[in-house]
């Protein structure tokens, strides 16, 4: 929740005390990048690797320069100098040649910020350099870092760059943590300036009708809705749901499931019942009369010997999805920021992988489409192996309109959409309850 809250409000979160100083370092300097996309130059290739693998694991830009930045430099730098970022301009590199390199950087459109790494060695004269470092950067707006590695010997050189609000740093990895941190604030500050909170339009009658749902288990004294009732709930605020019915008797089952088309599904209806499968409260992909009748004695009968004096309400006949991803929506409250709602890879195993993404409500279209895009399974979404990519697009409006729901409703406490079944085209609502 708290991670959550900072995102939202532009807040940028530290672990250590270390940690916050470093990053205020970077901060004193006013300059925001405009993009990822970062050039690492160095006199050392051991501390230039570093900061790229420090930089690519963060999920910053480290590629090589456009083909004019490398035109007009090739011919200026020995034969031996790497230029495919880092830029490794050798160990008895000049300020000249560390001149050259920023300035060209500068110039570049391609390069959004810049990591001027060095270390003493026989050739290099750490004030001249420091003091480039200084007049190149009064040239531009662009974010420049600096990395002075070695002790004694840099001294002086970082009093140059101190004096000028270069931020500095003695660890290459520590340089590139502090820099991500820019870019994350700049990705912030342009997300929060553009977001506009999503509204979704639901007619008034169907709000009347959650309303009075709503009403009736208040006066009840119940807080938990079941399935049937939650999927109610949902339908009435657009989100897709499978054909359904209730069924008090084996042959009301048998009747919906003709009337729904097999093959169907069986689920206990019992709102003192969360977790129906740990009760055998399931049944799947049920083909003929005969299979959803016994279906429907067995799984009542199993219940009651396994729950005892638990309240069924009857059977949920559903139609059958075959096909599709697994994933879950939720909603949860927290006492210090209210509504948060959740997206992630759904089923079973929601709990194991805990693979999901949160946002603090109301939410815009562009928070719903990054929490998509934030959990570790959102490749699966856009298809492996020759798959056709799923319906993200459903997913986004599920989530504005889950969102509009708790806006319109507060008293809704938690909702609980497990899986939300995503097809290429389309979705359902597989499994619901709400809490109020």
């Amino acid at each position: 929740a708290f991670k959550e809250a900072f995102r939202k409000a532009g807040i940028i979160r530290v672990y250590s005390i270390k940690e916050l100083f470093d990053t205020a370092e970077i901060f004193k300097a006013k300059r925001i990048p405009k993009g990822k996309n970062l050039l690492i130059i160095t006199n050392a290739g051991g501390p230039g690797i570093i900061a790229a693998d420090t930089a690519d694991l963060l999920g910053l830009k480290v590629e090589p320069p456009d083909e004019i930045f490398i035109r007009n430099v090739i011919e200026k730098l020995p034969s031996a100098a790497s230029l495919y970022n880092p830029i490794d301009i050798l160990g008895d590199a000049t300020s000249e040649r560390y001149k050259l390199v920023i300035t060209e950087a500068i110039k570049s459109s391609k390069i959004d910020g810049i990591c001027v790494i060095v270390t003493p060695q026989a050739m290099t004269d750490v004030e001249d350099i420091a003091n480039v470092i200084v007049e190149t950067y009064n040239t531009t707006e662009k974010p420049i870092i600096s990395c002075f590695i070695g002790g004694k010997r840099i001294r002086t050189g970082i009093e140059i760059l101190k004096k000028a609000n270069i931020p500095c740093y003695q660890d290459p990895s520590i340089a590139i943590k502090c820099y991500h941190k820019l870019v994350e604030f700049s990705f912030a500050k342009a997300n929060i300036e553009e977001e506009e909170i999503a509204t979704v339009n639901i007619s008034k009658e169907n709000k009347e009708k959650v309303r009075e749902i709503l009403k009736r288990f208040k006066k009840m004294g119940q807080n938990f809705l079941g399935e049937d009732i939650s999927m109610d709930i949902l339908s009435l605020y657009g989100l897709p749901v499978p054909k359904r019915g209730l069924a008090v008797t084996a042959e009301d089952a048998v009747k919906i499931a003709k009337k729904i088309g097999y093959p169907v599904v069986l689920k206990i209806a019992s709102p003192q019942i969360i977790h129906k499968t740990d009760v055998g409260g399931v049944k799947l992909n049920l083909n003929s009369d005969e299979e959803v009748y016994n279906a429907f004695l067995e799984m009542t009968s199993r219940v009651k010997r396994v729950m005892g004096n638990v309240f069924i309400k009857g059977v949920m006949v559903y139609e059958m999805v075959k096909f599709g991803k697994e994933t879950i929506l939720g909603i949860s409250f927290d006492k210090t920021f209210g509504h948060m709602i959740m997206f992630g890879l759904g089923g079973v195993y929601v709990e194991i992988l805990k693979d999901v993404a949160f946002r603090i409500l109301p939410i815009s279209k562009k928070e719903a489409q990054d929490m998509i895009k934030e959990i570790k399974g959102s490749k699966i979404l856009d298809g492996i192996r020759g798959e056709k990519p799923y319906d993200k697009e459903i997913i986004v409006d599920a989530l504005l309109r889950l969102s509009q729901l708790i806006m319109d409703f507060p008293e809704i406490k938690e909702v609980d959409i497990n899986p939300f079944m995503v097809q290429h085209i389309g979705a359902k609502v597989l499994d619901a309850r709400i809490i109020i």
